[in-house]
């Protein structure tokens, strides 16, 4: 890890330590957690802050219109969602299908918030029946191939 990388590092970590805001302490872990694990980023401690902490907004932002499907609104904050097993089961989740492009994301999101009945996604599309199966089946195939690189 490069000396600037560790200064925005022991940075991150002091705020962290000091926001009292369940929002904000998911931001800086998240940045925490992207900071550590590219440790070759170049730039000053403030650029490499930034940059993460720009990503965990977008990440963060993106779970939670995730999440929204699944019943998890605006009110209730992440960090509670992850305090029972269920909420840590979703945030995975979104977490996971957030990584995937946009439009397997949709059909993924929309076969889960309808109980993979094919039928009401394809309504909810316009598209065919036979689509929505195929792309449920590329998604689904996707989505599994990253879980196991993560893994």
């Amino acid at each position: 890890m490069n000396k600037n990388v560790t200064q925005a590092v022991a940075r991150l970590q002091t705020r962290l330590a000091k926001t009292t805001n369940a929002y904000r302490a998911e931001v800086l872990e998240e940045a925490l957690n992207r900071l550590v694990s590219r440790p070759h980023r170049l730039g000053s401690p403030q650029d490499l802050i930034e940059a993460a902490t720009a990503f965990a907004r977008v990440k963060l932002s993106r779970r939670q219109k995730i999440l929204q499907r699944f019943g998890i609104r605006d009110g209730a904050s992440l960090a509670e969602a992850k305090g029972d097993q269920l909420g840590a089961t979703y945030v995975e989740a979104a977490d996971l299908v957030a990584k995937l492009p946009p439009a397997k994301t949709r059909v993924l999101v929309l076969a889960w918030a309808n109980n993979d009945d094919a039928c009401a996604v394809a309504r909810e599309m316009g598209k065919s029946v036979d689509y929505v199966r195929q792309s449920l089946s590329r998604a689904r195939a996707s989505a599994r191939a990253l879980r196991d690189q993560a893994a």
